[in-house]
């Protein structure tokens, strides 16, 4: 017997060209409730950047690639941040070596240390809030995921610099 389902938002649940839950994915979701079944959601999203599910009810959240859980809305049950060494290793190449964009996301926020066409397109896609994106000033304490948006000739060297410090998880990198 099933006892849960764990939906994934981007594409599954919700269309890249309305940014809305059909109403037939609705009837369905209402149908699993009715027999019981628990309705999760599994993403890479934020829960702050969950925006596109209207007024559906969901048991449970699992966020940030499995980074950060929720019972409800407001329960964490569990977290896993980036090891703070990792996130000053990326810090420290981009000040060093070279700059790409990146948003380092965390409980409570999200820090973006610049923006180019690339962010603003993937924004525009997933109809991410665009308000919940603070300067790099604001990161203070645990990052959960980073998603770094890079050129097809920087992917060697960044894998490496994560492959050596023996922590990829967690991380997004997004090909130029």
């Amino acid at each position: 017997m099933i006892k849960a389902i764990f939906f994934d938002i981007d594409g599954t649940l919700v269309s890249f060209d309305t940014h809305r839950v059909p109403d037939s994915a609705v009837k369905a979701l209402k149908t699993l409730r009715e027999k019981g079944i628990k309705i999760f959601i599994a993403t890479g999203r934020h829960l702050k950047a969950i925006n596109n599910l209207g007024d559906l009810e969901f048991d449970g959240y699992i966020t940030l690639n499995g980074s950060y859980c929720i019972e409800g809305k407001k329960k964490v049950i569990y977290k896993h941040s980036i090891k703070p060494e990792n996130i000053r290793s990326l810090m420290k190449y981009q000040h060093e070596v070279e700059k790409f964009p990146c948003i380092y996301v965390q409980e409570n926020n999200f820090a973006l240390n610049y923006e180019n066409q690339e962010v603003d397109d993937l924004v525009r896609l997933l109809d991410f809030p665009r308000e919940v994106l603070n300067p790099l000033t604001h990161l203070k304490g645990d990052v959960y995921q980073l998603i770094a948006f890079f050129a097809p000739e920087q992917e060697k060297i960044l894998c490496l610099l994560f492959l050596i410090a023996r922590q990829p998880a967690g991380i997004l990198l997004l090909q130029m």
